[in-house]
């Protein structure tokens, strides 16, 4: 007995790791980066950064304050890239402005129950310019996003503003103290990408299912309904995440819809 108990009890080194993978996996986050940086103004070895006007696109609004988040984490980011402070002795300073160009919070649930759905997707525009002068230095673009995972990607919503701040703030400390490169890296799932149309469309066709369990022992009445939901949204470019997730979401809301009409359920509650 007690050698059935350990056994059952021991942890395999590949289930180690696997659940390894699987977490690295699911809060990895893939992010972007392109500006252009061609006014002759930088390098300035040394030289800080202060924060400008941070907003959002004209005409998006949010549940969260996107700009007043996104300002928080870029002070801190900063801070630890000492742009906050000038070291060249001379006092040189920029001023950063950013505006979220999209914001989507997501949904850790819906990312476990499949990849790309409830994705947390954040993209931000920064613009540096001459503190003296307002001459602009150039302007940076990145991205990240949260497109996997479960319940260790709860926050994402928040902590992805730190993330793309932090990508920021390293961009900025390359570009003003020159040296470094930078590579830009685009997810998969971010992509469009044009698809020609099958010449032979396949049909697959699913069975009903059937419920055999006796009626013995079961609590309440069986109840036989077919609910069919059809959805139909167009794209010309592969359907992105963003995509699939508005039509699989409007096909459950008018299941559930059909779902509550039933009389059986209304007898229920």
């Amino acid at each position: 007995m007690s050698l059935r108990r350990s056994s059952r009890n021991r942890v395999s080194p590949w289930m180690i790791v696997i659940l390894l993978i699987g977490t690295l996996s699911g809060c990895a986050t893939t992010g972007g980066t392109k500006g252009s940086f061609e006014s002759g103004l930088l390098p300035r070895k040394g030289a800080a950064v202060d924060l400008g006007t941070f907003s959002i696109l004209e005409g998006r609004s949010y549940e969260v304050d996107a700009a007043g988040l996104l300002r928080e984490a870029m002070a801190e980011a900063l801070r630890k890239q000492g742009l906050d402070q000038a070291r060249d002795g001379q006092g040189s300073r920029f001023v950063l402005s950013a505006q979220v160009l999209d914001y989507e919070m997501g949904d850790a649930f819906k990312r476990w129950l499949l990849p790309g759905y409830g994705s947390t997707i954040l993209a931000v525009r920064g613009e540096l310019a001459d503190a003296k002068t307002g001459a602009s230095a150039g302007t940076i673009e990145h991205k990240r996003g949260v497109y996997l995972g479960g319940g260790f990607t709860i926050g994402a919503w928040k902590t992805i503003f730190q993330s793309v701040a932090d990508d920021m703030a390293k961009d900025l400390k390359i570009r003003i103290d020159g040296g470094g490169f930078l590579v830009r890296l685009n997810p998969r799932s971010s992509r469009e990408v044009a698809v020609p149309q099958a010449r032979t469309p396949w049909k697959v066709k699913l069975a009903a299912l059937e419920d055999r369990r006796p009626d013995k022992g079961r609590i309440g009445e069986r109840l036989e309904r077919r609910l069919l939901s059809r959805q139909v949204k167009r794209t010309y470019l592969w359907p992105s995440a963003t995509f699939l997730e508005g039509v699989l979401d409007a096909s459950i809301d008018d299941l559930m819809g059909q779902l509550h009409s039933l009389d059986a359920w209304n007898r229920v509650r």
